[in-house]
Parts: structure tokens; C-alpha cells; sequence
């Protein structure tokens, strides 16, 4: 059982190039953050940013991070959502989010990285 398990794993790694791309980037972040983690327990959150899809990119103007394809912050007012087609959810908290009456205060600090993990598609910081 354990020998099939193995072989599925390994079959599975062939076909996702980006598990190597993942764990390195997880072994990065560990080796700065890690120590940080130990020693403080947890890392505030300073601000969040994303990649702009295509149909985004379009509406920055020109000289905008994320109209030339970069990551860039967002703030309470940003109503982007992330996720797989089916399962969508708002990236910024959308208890925080500016809406037409209500107005956000940064709340970002409130939150804290205190852990984190990778998966064969990405780094997940709890």
C-alpha cells in the first residue's frame, strides 16, 4: 500500500513542474521568515498584493505595476476575487472592505502570519 502511495506522488510530480517551483520558494521564505516566526511568534501583516488577471491589467492606466503584469497593494476599496472558477472569494477581508456608506480603517495589522506550509501549487502563510 504504502509502495502505491509512493509511486502516485512521484507520478505526480512528474506532470506538475511547479511542486519544485513551490518548495523552493517555500524554503526561501522559511529560511527569512522562520526565524522570524520563532522568535515573535507571529509577523503582522503589513499590506496585501496580487497579480491583476488580463481582463484587469487592461483598466490600470499604463504606468501602474499592474498594468505591466507586477503585483501590486490593494486597499479596502479593492472588490478582486481569487480562487478556482467554482469557489471565488474576495482578497481583501470583506468585513474590512469599503463599500458606498461604510468606510474602512486599515486593519491589516490586526492580522498576523503564524505559520506557514506549501502545497504542490503554492505557499499557504496561516
Amino acid at each position: 500500500m504504502m509502495f502505491v502511495a509512493l509511486f502516485i506522488v512521484a507520478a505526480a510530480r512528474r506532470r506538475m513542474p511547479e511542486a519544485r517551483e513551490a518548495k523552493c520558494s517555500f524554503i526561501i521564505c522559511d529560511g527569512y521568515f522562520g526565524p522570524i516566526l520563532v522568535k515573535d511568534g507571529a509577523l503582522p501583516l503589513e499590506r496585501i498584493d496580487i497579480d491583476a488577471t488580463e481582463k484587469e491589467q487592461k483598466r490600470f492606466p499604463k504606468s501602474h505595476p499592474a498594468h505591466q503584469g507586477l503585483p501590486y497593494a490593494i486597499d479596502s476599496s479593492c472588490t478582486a476575487k481569487r480562487g478556482t472558477n467554482k469557489s471565488q472569494g474576495s482578497v481583501y477581508p470583506s468585513m474590512w472592505r469599503t463599500t458606498g456608506k461604510k468606510k474602512a480603517t486599515n486593519r491589516l495589522r490586526e492580522l498576523a502570519v503564524v505559520g506557514m506550509e506549501y502545497t504542490y501549487r503554492g505557499i499557504i502563510l496561516n
